[in-house]
């Protein structure tokens, strides 16, 4: 999805968990979208192992450039969660 389906999406679904999947290095120097949890890749498959991840909770994750965010989605909807990716770079602001 893109950023703009994104914003749509959480408009229609005020519960929808949106979740950043980058490296806490990443978040500090460029900030995270608003209202977003940051729970980078390897902690959001950790978290879904452990049951810590409700597959009934609709997610939509985003990284750096989209790749990350496809990964985790494709391996965590294969095992049942509602997730989507955010397929487009992460809005930097100059």
């Amino acid at each position: 999805m893109t950023h703009a389906e994104l914003a749509q999406k959480r408009i229609e679904n005020p519960n929808l968990q949106v979740i950043d999947l980058r490296e806490a290095a990443e978040v500090d120097v460029n900030g995270m979208i608003e209202g977003a949890e940051h729970i980078p890749m390897g902690r959001m498959f950790i978290k879904a192992g452990q049951g810590e991840l409700s597959p009934d909770t609709e997610m939509a994750v985003y990284c750096a450039s989209g790749t990350r965010a496809d990964i985790v989605a494709r391996e965590l909807s294969a095992r049942g969660f509602k997730v989507e990716s955010v397929d487009e770079a992460f809005p930097v602001s100059n």
